[in-house]
């Protein structure tokens, strides 16, 4: 499993990334909204954003927030973020 820093480093612009899973303590159905694939457009030090081709233009997309170490699991092209026990979502990075 890889270490947040790493996971950092091979987060690139550009990237097509996909929600595969989500579980909150409402539902296990991922929200219309995140189904789409959606793009990094932009990264810094705290997160980065992922937008779709629908966004507007001058929009960065949503912003995803790094997580705390002990809340990420990343391995391959699979990353999973957990909301301290309120969600848990599994995103796929499709290169």
């Amino acid at each position: 499993m890889a270490t947040l820093k790493q996971f950092k480093q091979d987060i690139e612009l550009g990237d097509s990334i996909i929600v595969i899973e989500y579980k909150s303590k409402t539902t296990n159905e991922i929200p219309d909204k995140m189904k789409r694939l959606r793009f990094v457009s932009y990264k810094d030090t705290t997160g980065f954003y992922l937008k779709s081709i629908d966004d507007a233009r001058d929009s960065k997309g949503s912003f995803i927030p790094y997580p705390k170490a002990k809340d990420l699991e990343y391995k391959d092209n699979i990353f999973i973020i957990s909301n301290d026990g309120l969600n848990t979502i599994t995103y796929q990075i499709i290169n």
